[in-house]
This record gives C-alpha cells, structure tokens and sequence, in this order.
C-alpha cells in the first residue's frame, strides 16, 4: 500500500500544530493550578490576621474594663475598707490548742510551727500580731505570735501551741474560755524579711519570760 505525497504533507503539517496544542493545554492546567494555590493561600493568611485583630480587639477591651472597674470610686472604697480592716483590741471567745501533729510544719505565714513556742492562729489577725491571752477561769494569761490561720472547727476564736495551752492551763480540758487583747498589732508597710531581720518575734516567744502568770 502506498501514501501519496500529498497525504504524508498534510500529516507533516498537522502534527505541530496537535503538539503545540497538548503544550498549550498543559500551560494552562499548571497556571490554573498555581492560580488557585495562591488564592487559597491568600484566603487563608486573610482569615488568620483577620482573627488575631478580632481576638486583640477583644483582649484590649477587656483589659480596658477591668481598668475601669478597678479605678472605680466603689472598687478603691471596697479595697481599702479591706485593706485597712479595723481588729478590735479585745475580743472573747473559745480556745483551742494544736500540738505534736502539726510539730515542725510550715504555717500559712511560712513558719514552722513550734509546739513548744508561743504560737497562735487565727482566722482574721495579720500574722505577726502579738495577742494576750487570758483564761477567764484561772485568770492565768500569755503573749503569743499570730502565725497560723484557724480556728475552723465550732466557734472557737483562737488556736494556741501546747505550751501556751500548758501556761493557760487548759492543755487537759483542751477547750477554754479566754479573753484576747491586741498588744502589738503588724504593722503592715513592713516586708516579711525586714520583720524577720529586726524583729523575730517567734525566737522571743520562744523563753518562757514572755509568760505572764
């Protein structure tokens, strides 16, 4: 079988023109590809910055309320009602004493707690606060440290250390009536190490002269 001339011309000039078109094609894919990679991209980046705007603008609002309110005239009354929270000099009530279970634990003032020491907790003194206390049915009394928080249990005023108990003479009964006078309240413009270095009250109340009988 044989082609004619003619025919293998016409093929010759057809074939450039199908490949050029297949490359063309294929251009045309790639960019459309590329085109929407980009895009996506660029949606993507937009709705991220979009967010972290929205999520600033609502942190700044809210650190913007919380200003206000702070430096509101009833929220400077209410903190300073607090801060300057009045004790009365004397109060009365029942006490309680804690010993060997707690022996050597740190207080919530960060004090270890010495049973044999002049100390005390209570619920609402600022620590550092000396209180004499005086049993109402001996008469007996003695100075002690606030360093410690409680009494939680009945409505007992004071927690004393077994040996303030032992002094008062209640350590059997465990329970007493007592009478309890502020004679050194903490002064509060001092800072825990400066009280620490000048005035270390738990070493003092440590010598049994701070008792008084």
């Amino acid at each position: 079988m044989s082609i004619s001339p003619a025919t293998v011309k016409q093929a010759l000039k057809g074939f450039p023109k199908e490949v050029i078109t297949a490359e063309e094609i294929v251009r045309h894919r790639i960019q459309t590809f590329v085109r929407v990679a980009l895009a996506t991209v660029f949606f993507w980046v937009g709705s991220l910055i979009s967010l972290g705007a929205t999520a600033l603008a609502q942190v700044a609002s809210k650190q913007q309320s919380i200003k206000t309110k702070t430096s509101s005239p009833r929220h400077r009354a209410h903190y300073k009602k607090h801060k300057n929270a009045f004790h009365p000099l004397e109060m009365s009530g029942t006490a309680s004493w804690y010993g060997h279970k707690f022996h050597n634990r740190k207080t919530a003032s960060g004090k270890r707690f010495d049973q044999d020491s002049y100390m005390a907790a209570h619920k609402t003194l600022p620590f550092g606060t000396l209180v004499k206390v005086t049993n109402t049915a001996n008469n007996r009394s003695c100075i002690v440290e606030i360093t410690d928080r409680g009494p939680y249990v009945g409505n007992r005023i004071i927690d004393v250390s077994r040996q303030a108990a032992r002094d008062l003479g209640f350590a059997d009964e465990g329970t007493a009536k007592v009478n309890l006078e502020v004679i050194k309240p903490f002064n509060l413009s001092y800072s825990p190490s400066k009280i620490r270095r000048t005035y270390p009250v738990s070493d003092v109340l440590r010598t049994p002269e701070m008792a008084v009988k």
